[in-house]
C-alpha cells in the first residue's frame, strides 16, 4: 500500500524535474510566439550589408544567414512601435510586406532577399548587399 503513493511521488518530481530543463529555444518561444528555432551554421553569416536613409530607423546592423535577414535594433521602444519590412525586388522594383520575428533586439524576416525597404511612419530607409 505504502508502495503506491511512493510511486506518484517519484512519478510527480521526475515531470516537475523535465519542465525545468526544457532548451532556450522553446523557453523563447513561450513568450515571443512568432520567434522560430531555425539551425544555423558556423561561418554562415553575411555582414555585408549597406544601409542609407532616414537615420533613426537604420538598424544598428544587419546580416543574413542562408534563409534569414537580421536586423538589430538596440532599442524598439525608441522608433515608437515596430517598423514595415519590405522585400524589393531588383528587376522589377515591386515590393512585397514580409512578416516580421521578434528576437530581441533582432527583428527577423525569413528568406533571401538583397534589398530591403524599412518603412516607420514618414522615415523610410533602404538596405542591401551585393548580389554574388
Amino acid at each position: 500500500m505504502k508502495l503506491i503513493p511512493s510511486f506518484f511521488v517519484c512519478a510527480l518530481s521526475l515531470s516537475l524535474a523535465a519542465c525545468g530543463s526544457q532548451p532556450s529555444w522553446l523557453m523563447k518561444k513561450r513568450f515571443f510566439p512568432g520567434w522560430q528555432h531555425s539551425p544555423r551554421y558556423v561561418n554562415s553569416y553575411d555582414f555585408d550589408w549597406h544601409m542609407k536613409g532616414t537615420q533613426h530607423i537604420l538598424p544598428k546592423q544587419v546580416f543574413s544567414t542562408e534563409n534569414e535577414v537580421w536586423f538589430e535594433f538596440p532599442d524598439l521602444n525608441v522608433i515608437d512601435g515596430l517598423p514595415m519590412i519590405f522585400s524589393l525586388d531588383p528587376y522589377r522594383g515591386k515590393e512585397k510586406i514580409m512578416k516580421i520575428y521578434q528576437n530581441p533586439p533582432y527583428l527577423v524576416i525569413k528568406g533571401r532577399h538583397s534589398q530591403i525597404r524599412i518603412r516607420h511612419k514618414n522615415a523610410d530607409a533602404v538596405v542591401w548587399r551585393e548580389l554574388k
